[in-house]
């Protein structure tokens, strides 16, 4: 999926996703589905990748897997506010996926769905709401900048 040949990639993923089954363990199987939806999503068919980004969830939600919730959520929200133009169902991906950021202490992923709230709120014309995500976002990459210069 990486080097962009995402038929193989679904070839190898399927094959993995019954491998995964056999042995009855959920965050391979999650995993499985999501790398299954991500494929999809690459290839532009957001209704199938739905599918199988919910069919992730579903298995990841049995699993201590934070961080795979935390992306299957973002990408959740992508695909509704984006695909579906459903805001709401979206946004409360979104918020989702932050909150699971902030419990694993991911701040990049936190940086990232902001930035994806902001391009939704944005694209639905929602400035006011977009407006305290694009701010923070800013605080955000102005702290960041500081911290890669003390880094140096």
């Amino acid at each position: 999926m990486k080097s962009g040949k995402y038929d193989q990639s679904l070839i190898k993923s399927r094959y993995a996703l019954t491998q995964c089954k056999a042995i009855n363990d959920n965050d391979l199987i999650a995993t499985c589905y999501n790398t299954i939806a991500a494929n999809l999503d690459e290839l532009n068919y957001p209704e199938k990748a739905l599918f199988y980004y919910n069919k992730s969830l579903f298995y990841a939600d049995k699993t201590n897997n934070d961080d795979l919730k935390n992306k299957l959520n973002n990408n959740l929200g992508n695909i509704y506010c984006f695909d579906k133009k459903q805001f709401e169902r979206g946004f409360n991906h979104y918020k989702k996926s932050i909150a699971l950021s902030t419990k694993i202490k991911d701040s990049s992923q936190i940086y990232f769905t902001t930035i994806n709230i902001i391009w939704a709120c944005f694209d639905n014309k929602l400035y006011k709401k977009g407006l305290p995500y694009l701010n923070f976002a800013n605080k955000f990459q102005k702290n960041s900048e500081i911290l890669q210069i003390l880094l140096v």
